[in-house]
C-alpha cells in the first residue's frame, strides 16, 4: 500500500468517524428532546382534574385538543388517545348531571369513572415517561381500555 492511499484511507475513515460522531449527537440530542417533551406532556395531564371538575365546556374542549395534539405528537398510540378524550368527557358529563339531579346542590362523578379516568392516566403517563417495560406499558394500556368499555358500557355510553 502507498502513502498516498495510506493517507487516502485514513482520510476517508476519519471523515467516516466524524459524520458517525455527528449523527450519534443528533440521535441523542433528539432522543433527549422527545423525553423532556414527554414529561412536559405528562406533568400537563393533572391539569385535566380541575377541567372535570369545572363548569365551561369550551375550556375543557380546549384543553383536550391540545392535550390530544401533544399525546400524538409525544406518538402515544391513537386509542390510548381516544380512551382519554372519552373518560374525560364521560367524567365532565356525570359531574353536570349529577348537579342537575341534585337541583345544584351537589356534584359528583361516579367512582366508576374516576377508576376509569386514572387507569388512562395512569397508561398515558406511563407511555409518556416510558416508565416500565414496553410489555408492562401493553398492560397498562389493555387493562385501561377493558375497564373503560366496562365502565362506558355500564353508564349507557
Amino acid at each position: 500500500m502507498t502513502n498516498a492511499t495510506l493517507a487516502l484511507a485514513s482520510g476517508a475513515l476519519s471523515g467516516g468517524f466524524a459524520l458517525a460522531g455527528v449523527g450519534l449527537s443528533n440521535w441523542t440530542s433528539a432522543r433527549r428532546e422527545r423525553r423532556v417533551f414527554g414529561r412536559e406532556t405528562a406533568l400537563e395531564l393533572a391539569g385535566m382534574e380541575r377541567l372535570i371538575w369545572g363548569e365551561s365546556w369550551v375550556e375543557l374542549k380546549a384543553h383536550l385538543q391540545r392535550q390530544e395534539d401533544r399525546l400524538a405528537v409525544a406518538d402515544l398510540p391513537g386509542s390510548l388517545i381516544e380512551q382519554f378524550r372519552a373518560i374525560s368527557v364521560a367524567c365532565w358529563r356525570d359531574q353536570h348531571e349529577s348537579k342537575e339531579h341534585s337541583g345544584g346542590e351537589h356534584r359528583g362523578i361516579s367512582i366508576h369513572l374516576l377508576e376509569a379516568r386514572d387507569a388512562v392516566h395512569s397508561a398515558a403517563r406511563a407511555e409518556l415517561l416510558k416508565r416500565g417495560s414496553r410489555r408492562a406499558r401493553r398492560t397498562l394500556r389493555t387493562e385501561a381500555s377493558e375497564l373503560m368499555d366496562a365502565v362506558l358500557e355500564g353508564q349507557g355510553a
